[in-house]
């Protein structure tokens, strides 16, 4: 008999929860759903910035999800694992639409996003929250596609450099040389902008 009282870390009861689903249990799913559907609908706002195309990827992030839940083997945390479905569905979805993507929809996500809900603000959220917030967002959106998508998951989202590298299928010096070139792009566009301000 299952002690009541035992004590899970999110990544074991994630997989209790996956063996339960896998296990022909669909109601289980649900639990999933509603434990990452905020952290997914955020990420893919963040690289959409349309919050009916951040619904969408969400919707089909979780349908391929169970499609393939059976495969999901464990090696890393099924949070990395859908955020990897979410970045890819996202990165899709806007070859598909050529959506042409403006700043103003990163304030929305912003706004409604309850990602780092758990965690205690740093400083990318402050500054996401002030003037150089709103410069720093522009020239996020200008990086180059392989830059942006570093430095929004180890800044933005708060990944770890091995998380990253799951979900690009890079290797992680490869993930740290375009996290760094990110920066030191934002960097000279700050200083040439400061120049020329």
């Amino acid at each position: 008999m299952a002690n009541p009282n035992k004590q899970y870390t999110q990544d074991q009861d994630d997989l209790e929860i996956i063996t339960r689903c896998n296990n022909g249990d669909k109601h289980a799913y649900r639990l999933l759903i509603e434990r990452y559907k905020d952290a997914i609908y955020s990420t893919a706002l963040r690289f959409t910035r349309d919050p009916s195309t951040a619904e969408e990827v969400t919707q089909e992030t979780f349908v391929k999800a169970w499609k393939y839940l059976a495969r999901f083997e464990g090696r890393s945390k099924f949070s990395t694992w859908l955020t990897a479905i979410a970045v890819n569905k996202a990165k899709d979805m806007l070859k598909e639409k050529h959506r042409v993507v403006s700043t103003q929809d990163m304030d929305t996500g912003i706004e409604t996003s309850s990602l780092q809900s758990n965690v205690t603000e740093g400083p990318e959220e402050t500054l996401m929250n002030n003037e150089l917030g709103l410069q720093l967002k522009r020239l996020i959106d200008e990086l180059p596609a392989l830059y942006k998508e570093a430095f929004i998951l180890k800044h933005v989202e708060l990944l770890s450099y091995e998380e990253i590298s799951s979900i690009s299928k890079i290797s992680i010096e490869a993930v740290k040389m375009r996290v760094f070139r990110a920066r030191e792009i934002l960097k000279e566009q700050f200083y040439k902008e400061e120049q020329d301000g």
